[in-house]
């Protein structure tokens, strides 16, 4: 009988942990303000603000690319282009928000260049969007940097294991051509 329990106790012991271990895989880890996880298709490391808009970078193992997207609450038509000034610690700066797929009440808007817009995101406090819209207005969105630097460190480190060889070089060189979000032509940062 106490082979029995003890046999018993052994299997649910491994049950709990085969069930357990992979959504501790996927689970979401913090790093001040800022979240990381490693999900099946892609890893991400982002942020919230109180208005409860996401700003972060996800990578896609797929194509080996990773992207900064912010969701600022604007709706457009894909590959819509929207200058937009970031402001930092460090000052502001241009940069362009390429519009891709719906969200739930908006588009998440991809920012190019991606190796400006990731220099500014791991080495300041604070970072806002101001985007000029169609109707005169301007939209402004703020979201902290606090956590930003390891997140997205401890996020890539994993997300580099998932990943499949790029078949394309990088280029943050401005185009004319239309951005299509997650196409495999879409220039960021490999793994």
């Amino acid at each position: 009988m106490e082979r029995t329990f003890g046999y018993s106790l052994l299997t649910l012991f491994a049950v709990f942990w085969l069930l357990l271990l992979p959504r501790m895989a996927s689970a979401e880890q913090i790093s001040q303000n800022w979240v990381w996880s490693v999900e099946q298709d892609y890893a991400f490391a982002a942020t919230n603000n109180e208005q409860k808009r996401i700003f972060g970078q996800f990578c896609y193992y797929k194509t080996g690319l990773c992207a900064y997207i912010v969701d600022l609450g604007i709706t457009c038509k894909k590959s819509d282009v929207f200058p937009s000034l970031v402001n930092t610690d460090a000052g502001a700066r241009k940069f362009d928000l390429i519009c891709g797929r719906r969200l739930h009440d908006s588009n998440a808007l991809i920012i190019k260049p991606f190796r400006s817009i990731d220099s500014l995101v791991t080495h300041n406090k604070h970072i806002g969007f101001a985007v000029a819209l169609r109707n005169g207005k301007f939209k402004v969105v703020h979201f902290s940097l606090l956590g930003s630097k390891e997140a997205i460190k401890m996020m890539r480190s994993y997300a580099k294991q998932n990943a499949k060889p790029p078949s394309i070089e990088p280029d943050d060189k401005p185009s004319n051509r239309p951005l299509v979000p997650n196409a495999p032509s879409t220039k960021g940062k490999y793994l």
